[in-house]
């Protein structure tokens, strides 16, 4: 029979197919797998090219936002993409766990505090005290998993949260930083790392060079705190 594109098949499809169809199917995955990670590869090098270009101010056409929305732009991708992956593979192996456990991160710095469940922790000590097998995920890259352990967060209501961190990882960057600073608080980050404020009575994410003089920086304390 002629084989489809291993993409298309539903787990009950796959259940018909003999030994043999299924080796000859695996074969047509992995050729497919070398011509999208080249097909991404390559738009993934251009399109870094135009963000280098027209984040450049001495570039020709340099605009500084069409370089964030590039940025912005790849985020979303991301997530579009973590969320189709993690439909499909629920769609052929249903399972009561998130197959994806982590994607692509922005970078804060070693001495970054963290509001924990167990306290404040400096994100660099959290790494460090982990336990767990520390795996190189892209070279140069290392992550631990986190186990019985909740950061404070805000919900899209405003209300304060503690929710599971799953990961920590650690990584050098050649990025431009920014420090942002509010009562007598301050945090340095990179130039595409997300920042969240309440923007028009929502809770928004933004990018610290495009932070609003009416913007309000969220700010939060242990629940336990006053």
């Amino acid at each position: 029979m002629d084989l489809k594109d291993p993409l298309e098949y539903t787990e009950d499809e796959l259940n018909q197919l003999s030994n043999e169809e299924l080796k000859e199917l695996r074969l047509k995955a992995l050729d497919n797998e070398d011509k999208f990670h080249n097909e991404q590869w390559t738009k993934k090098i251009l399109i870094n090219a135009l963000y280098g270009a027209t984040g450049n101010k001495f570039f020709s056409l340099y605009n500084r936002d069409f370089a964030s929305s590039i940025t912005a732009n790849g985020r979303i991708f991301i997530q579009q993409t973590a969320n189709r992956i993690r439909e499909r593979l629920q769609e052929l192996c249903p399972w009561d766990k998130e197959y994806i456990n982590y994607g692509d991160t922005d970078s804060t710095f070693f001495n970054t505090f963290l509001t924990t469940s167990n306290g404040p922790i400096q994100i660099g000590e959290l790494y460090n005290s982990q336990n767990t097998k520390e795996v190189e995920y892209k070279p140069g890259k290392f992550f631990k998993e986190v186990k019985d352990l909740k950061a404070l967060s805000v919900s899209k209501d405003f209300q304060l949260e503690y929710k599971p961190i799953k990961y920590v990882m650690k990584h050098t960057v050649k990025k431009r930083l920014f420090k942002i600073k509010c009562n007598g608080k301050e945090v340095v980050i990179t130039n595409d790392h997300s920042i969240m404020v309440k923007r028009d009575n929502e809770l928004i994410e933004t990018k610290p060079f495009d932070i609003r003089k009416t913007d309000k920086l969220i700010l939060v304390k242990a629940l336990n705190e006053n």
